[in-house]
């Protein structure tokens, strides 16, 4: 306590004016909390990793093999194709 003696003055002080303080008004006094750093950098460690695992989805499901409905729908569509067309001999 003896070693922020003048920062918690401050604080009773501003409380006394404003009776509400925001973060803004605690960094101003204390200045930024030391683990700050730490978490925006787990933050942006976390962000990129979802990134990854988003675009690794992406990528795992364009090599995926098509499943066995849209396999027999490409196949009826083909059959389809070949009914449909005019016989060339007659």
């Amino acid at each position: 306590v003896q070693d922020n003696k003048d920062k918690i003055e401050k604080l009773a002080q501003v409380l006394l004016e404003k009776e509400v303080i925001f973060r803004e008004d605690l960094v101003r006094i204390f200045g930024e909390r030391p683990f700050d750093e730490i978490r925006k950098q787990l933050e942006k460690e976390a962000e990129e990793e979802v990134k990854m695992l988003k675009n690794n989805g992406k990528n795992k499901a364009k090599s995926l093999p098509e499943s066995k409905g849209e396999e027999a729908e490409k196949d009826k569509k083909k059959n389809d194709d070949v009914v449909d067309k005019p016989d060339k001999k007659s």
